[in-house]
């Protein structure tokens, strides 16, 4: 549920919530919690970065500019939860060893740019062109990983 386009989504009686690109954005904290024992958690986890790092041309309509915002804000919520990983991985010689271990993070980058109104388009061809472009991508990112 976008905030500017959709009303929250309740679970429950008082459960509400929003996107959660305004808090953790993937929750890999919450994620890692599953995972008590450092045997039980993942030695690698992959994540598919679908807002662009950097633009090439600079926003300049109202559109645009938010849409960058939006794309700004995911990305800080990204790299916030990369953050504690890394955090996490640096401090392995303090921490029990029976709970946590190195994680390594892996990222697949969107390295297409889309414009604010492909949020929107459902239609078949644009999310088959979509489909496509990150099967590419997967592929070359596996090429790396293996």
């Amino acid at each position: 549920a976008l905030p500017m386009l959709f009303r929250a989504v309740r679970l429950g009686d008082d459960e509400v919530y929003w996107d959660g690109l305004f808090s953790q954005n993937p929750p890999i904290r919450d994620f890692m919690r599953e995972f008590p024992d450092a045997a039980t958690k993942p030695d690698e986890i992959w994540l598919i970065q679908i807002s662009p790092q950097r633009r090439e041309h600079e926003p300049k309509s109202i559109s645009e500019i938010l849409n960058r915002r939006g794309e700004m804000s995911g990305n800080l919520a990204l790299h916030q939860e990369i953050d504690f990983l890394n955090e996490i991985n640096g401090l392995l010689s303090y921490l029990p060893k029976e709970q946590y271990k190195h994680i390594e993070v892996r990222k697949i980058e969107m390295l297409r740019e889309l414009d604010a109104a492909s949020k929107m388009d459902r239609s078949p061809s644009f999310v088959g062109e979509m489909f496509a472009y990150g099967q590419e991508q997967a592929e070359e990112f596996l090429k790396g990983v293996s």
